[in-house]
C-alpha cells in the first residue's frame, strides 16, 4: 500500500539519500581526475573480477546444456520400448475390437433381426391386423391436452 503523501522523515530520509549518492557520484569523479594511475589499476582490476565472473557463468551453462543432452537422450531411450509397447498394446485391442465384432456382434444382430422378421410374419399370418397399422402417439383418447 504506497501512501498519498510521505511523512517528514521519509523526505529527510530522501533528500538525505539523494545527496550522499550525489556526493558519492563527485567524489568519484574527483578521485578519478586527481589520481588517474589509482584508476587505471581499479578500472584493470574490475575488467579481471569481470572476466573471471563471465568465465564462471560460461562454465555452468556448459555443464547446463550438458545436462540438458544427457536428459533427453535418456527420454529418447526410456520412451522408444513404451511407445513400441503402446503401439503393441493399440494392435491387440483392434484385433480384439474385430473378433469381437465378427465373431459375437454381428451374429446377434443377425439373429435378433431374424427373430423379429419371423415375429411378425407370424403376427401377419395369425391375423393381427391392428400390428399392420403404424403406430401413432396418441395422448388420452386422441385428445389435445393443450
Amino acid at each position: 500500500m504506497i501512501p498519498k503523501e510521505l511523512s517528514l522523515g521519509q523526505k529527510i530520509a530522501l533528500v538525505t539519500g539523494a545527496t550522499a549518492l550525489v556526493a558519492l557520484i563527485g567524489f568519484t569523479i574527483w578521485f578519478m581526475i586527481r589520481f588517474p594511475e589509482v584508476t587505471s589499476a581499479v578500472r584493470d582490476i574490475f575488467l579481471i573480477i569481470l572476466a573471471v565472473g563471465t568465465l564462471a557463468l560460461d562454465m555452468i551453462l556448459i555443464v547446463l546444456v550438458w545436462q540438458i543432452v544427457k536428459l533427453l537422450t535418456y527420454l529418447l531411450e526410456e520412451l522408444g520400448p513404451v511407445v513400441e509397447s503402446v503401439q503393441e498394446a493399440t494392435g491387440t485391442v483392434r484385433g480384439t475390437a474385430t473378433f469381437v465384432s465378427d465373431s459375437v456382434v454381428n451374429p446377434a444382430i443377425e439373429v435378433v433381426s431374424k427373430a423379429a422378421g419371423v415375429r411378425r410374419s407370424i403376427d401377419v399370418l395369425l391375423g393381427s391386423v391392428n400390428d399392420l397399422r403404424p403406430r401413432s402417439n396418441q395422448r388420452s383418447g386422441g385428445q389435445n391436452d393443450g
